[in-house]
């Protein structure tokens, strides 16, 4: 079925449960920037001959209609063929962990691995030149942490490179584009959108390093107690203007893989899914952006939410966002046919009742003749 028959089923059918449930209507903001699109089908791998000519049967698993809940029953089915996925993405982000672990270790005893000293001017006559705690702290967040995040950042632009392979074996796990091929299947899917990937998450982290930065100076001028305007209202601004801003991107990689869109069309997609799905896609981008706040916890809790993202979390990174792309497409298709069910009706009607003026202008005029007056002869 094309896409406009869907359009049109889906309309009849709305046409028709209009009569019986009364549906609450939803405004379709930034209509004219949608474009609809139907999933991509990938070309099935050819299947392996069992015997005697006889090739290989696919199954298809019977998922769930719950975008959310079809994303754990394809976790659990394809736990294995996507571990394995992971498995090459993971070489990618390799440097980032590197960064927020050793490196930040490291790095913070070569900035302040000196003795200090905290104990002058106690009142004792204790001997030498103090040091200042809030000296230090300052330090610590400017000198260290500061620069150490913008490692990882910097860091983080080299999964842009595996990022489309893992979200592309995901997609095909979803939609059940079966594949046995992982390897080939997973640079496949970095060869035809590796571009894509690596503009948006350049965006991100861009918007990422301003917000961090901006927290870090703040942190540094509070323990120095210099802190003025300036540093609060960078804060707010990267903040406030940052935060939406990173939506877009995550909504455009929602799309790449699963529709035949260019990038252009992709970008206003991804603005129609932010008004109209709001919050679907800020609830995705919370639970996206929660694993950051891990990134200067203890060594260990960074050692165990590693592992923890590596068996699982990846995995079901790629599998939601492509359920919400898919999810939010559907939802704006629907509110488009919603649209343009009005439209025909509000035009229909309008026909109908230019068509009764036209014929009330050409009906004859009838003159009123008394029946009792005969006729001449």
């Amino acid at each position: 079925m094309g896409l406009m028959d869907r359009i049109n089923a889906a309309a009849q059918e709305s046409a028709k449960q209009g009569g019986t449930r009364p549906q609450r209507e939803h405004k379709f903001l930034l209509s004219g920037l949608f474009t609809p699109a139907e999933v991509v089908t990938e070309p099935e791998e050819e299947s392996k001959v069992v015997v005697a000519g006889l090739r290989e049967a696919k199954v298809k698993r019977e998922y769930s209609e719950s975008p959310i809940k079809r994303v754990f029953e394809v976790y659990r089915a394809d736990f294995l063929k996507l571990l394995r996925c992971v498995a090459i993405f993971i070489v990618s982000t390799l440097p980032i962990i590197i960064a927020i672990t050793l490196g930040l270790q490291y790095y913070e005893n070569y900035i302040l691995g000196g003795t200090y000293n905290f104990m002058a001017n106690i009142g004792v006559g204790y001997p030498g030149i103090g040091d200042s705690i809030s000296q230090a702290v300052a330090v610590q967040q400017w000198q260290v942490y500061e620069p150490v995040f913008l490692m990882a950042v910097a860091a983080a632009f080299i999964c842009s490179i595996f990022m489309p392979g893992l979200f592309y074996c995901a997609k095909r796990c979803y939609h059940q584009d079966s594949f046995k091929k992982i390897v080939i299947t997973f640079f496949m899917g970095v060869k035809k959108y590796w571009w894509k990937f690596m503009i948006c998450v350049f965006v991100g982290l861009g918007i990422v390093a301003a917000m961090g930065t901006s927290i870090f100076y703040l942190l540094s001028q509070q323990s120095l107690g210099t802190a003025g305007a300036g540093a609060y209202c960078a804060v707010v601004f990267t903040w406030v203007i940052g935060v939406p801003l990173l939506l877009i991107p995550m909504a455009m990689m929602t799309q790449f893989t699963q529709y035949n869109l260019t990038f252009i069309q992709t970008l206003k997609n991804a603005l129609v899914f932010i008004f109209n799905t709001p919050f679907t896609i800020i609830f995705t981008g919370l639970v996206c952006g929660a694993p950051l706040f891990l990134m200067f916890a203890t060594l260990i809790v960074r050692i165990i939410a590693f592992i923890v993202i590596a068996l699982a979390g990846y995995t079901l990174w790629a599998l939601w966002l492509t359920a919400i792309g898919k999810r939010s497409m559907d939802k704006c298709i629907e509110y488009r046919n919603a649209n343009l069910r009005k439209i025909q009706i509000a035009e229909r009607q309008a026909q109908k009742a230019n068509y009764n003026g036209q014929a009330k202008k050409k009906k004859p005029a009838q003159t009123y003749q008394n029946p009792k007056k005969k006729k001449k002869k």
